[in-house]
């Protein structure tokens, strides 16, 4: 309900400016055209007033539309696309960073000292829950998935790690051999 009264009032804004600016361009040009004493002006000179008016009627229409416009169509969609999509990359940045934090406190052996027992995935990801949920995160299905998305995308990335520097010691000649090019 909000929106659509949003919208109606921005609409309402619109045409009433649209109708002062009609009537003050209206009233401009009865002006012009009613004096028979135009003050000096020539009539080139008071056709160019007239056009001015038109101008400023112009300007005010695409104002008025352009605030039409901005209120219905840019401030919803930055409200409901933008500001979501970027809470939730700034999410699954501090998911990742968590990951990659707990990771390295097992590699360490500062989280088995921690615990006090021995850490295997499942612990790991208890920890990690536990200090999102400390750190004011709300750990729901959405968040679970981005925990696993993040642990597969280090694990990708070690994978390529491994592999390239394995490729690069079998390519590279044993020492005293030279290498051979064809």
């Amino acid at each position: 309900m909000k929106k659509r009264t949003a919208r109606t009032v921005a609409l309402i804004m619109a045409l009433v400016m649209i109708c002062v600016m009609l009537a003050a361009c209206s009233a401009g040009a009865q002006e012009a055209v009613s004096n028979v004493d135009i003050g000096g002006k020539t009539p080139g000179q008071v056709l160019l007033d007239a056009i001015w008016k038109l101008v400023e009627l112009a300007i005010a229409v695409a104002g008025a539309l352009l605030t039409y416009f901005v209120k219905t169509t840019a401030v919803p969609f930055i409200e409901n696309v933008v500001v979501p999509w970027l809470k939730e990359k700034r999410l699954y940045a501090r998911v990742k960073q968590g990951v990659q934090f707990v990771e390295q406190m097992a590699k360490n052996g500062k989280l088995q000292e921690l615990l006090g027992c021995p850490v295997d995935g499942d612990g790991k990801k208890k920890y990690l829950i536990k200090l999102l949920q400390r750190c004011g995160i709300e750990v729901t299905e959405e968040v679970d998935a981005m925990i696993e998305s993040a642990v597969y995308e280090m694990n990708q990335a070690a994978k390529k790690a491994a592999k390239e520097a394995l490729d690069g010691l079998l390519m590279k000649p044993a020492d005293g051999e030279e290498e051979t090019t064809e």
